[in-house]
């Protein structure tokens, strides 16, 4: 996604090169693909989802036996937690490797990078255990949802 817009022209003094229309488009890139990356996984998620409850109304078809409508309401539930789990990693995963590329990007301006380096160690460490604590459930509730609609 790369669109040209249109920037006033800045009257000369020390620094306006940084203010070059190629300059800010450069510096907007990275924003402008997250926000792609964002925008391509919300649609992913969203045609998963409509995919999941177009099946989920088709599986009602033919239904007449009140316990098997539970049944199938169930097996339906337990598809769309599995779903909502898989969306929400994706998502975390996103979030993560984003965040480690801002962090990274914006520790590789400052003029000590270095003496940075253990604040940006800690950020990530810290996202990170957070991102794999959040793997962690996901990994515990995943398999028993799986086990029980294999069942329904």
């Amino acid at each position: 996604m790369t669109t040209a817009f249109a920037f006033p022209s800045f009257p000369a003094f020390q620094g306006s090169e940084k203010f070059s229309p190629e300059a800010i488009q450069a510096n907007l890139r990275p924003v402008m693909e997250q926000v792609q990356a964002w925008a391509d996984l919300g649609k992913k998620h969203f045609d998963e989802s409509r995919a999941a409850a177009e099946a989920a109304l088709k599986s009602f078809s033919g239904v007449k036996d009140p316990q098997a409508a539970i049944d199938v309401l169930k097996a339906n539930t337990q598809q769309g937690l599995l779903l909502a789990g898989e969306q929400l990693r994706a998502s975390a995963e996103l979030g993560v490797s984003q965040f480690h590329a801002s962090v990274d990007a914006a520790t590789a301006k400052l003029p000590q990078a270095d003496a940075f380096a253990p604040v940006t160690k800690g950020l990530k460490a810290g996202v990170d255990a957070a991102h794999n604590s959040l793997a962690s459930v996901l990994d515990q509730v995943a398999p028993v949802a799986k086990k029980t609609s294999r069942r329904a």
